[in-house]
């Protein structure tokens, strides 16, 4: 075998290499997803009304006020999104960010 030949193959060596790295890479990462599947047991109804869980309609771009408002009531605080409004929106950001949901939830003593 000629020098060029072998440098040749030894060059796509580390291709190889590295493709099946990832290969392995991702099915160990799949196969773990596979074995923690249960099954759900069969007397489970088809569906369920939470009645005892409050609804708020959204207002445009106020869904995190409506989605704490309901956690919030939920939980025993009386509220509603327009109380939360000046506590979470957000105006220049047309929204509510992580942190301020997190933030009101500890004041009103949930976290």
């Amino acid at each position: 075998m000629s020098h060029f030949a072998r440098a040749r193959q030894l060059s796509t060596f580390p291709r190889q290499t590295g493709l099946a790295l990832r290969v392995l890479v991702i099915l160990l990462a799949t196969s773990g997803c596979q074995s923690s599947l249960r099954s759900l047991p069969d007397d489970l109804p088809e569906r369920v009304e939470l009645e005892q869980v409050p609804f708020f309609p959204q207002a445009e771009y106020q869904c995190g006020p409506a989605a704490l408002a309901t956690v919030l009531e939920a939980a025993g605080v009386a509220t509603t999104p327009d109380a939360l409004v000046p506590i979470v929106y957000l105006p220049a950001r047309k929204g509510t960010l992580q942190t301020e949901l997190v933030a009101a939830t500890r004041r009103f003593d949930r976290i």
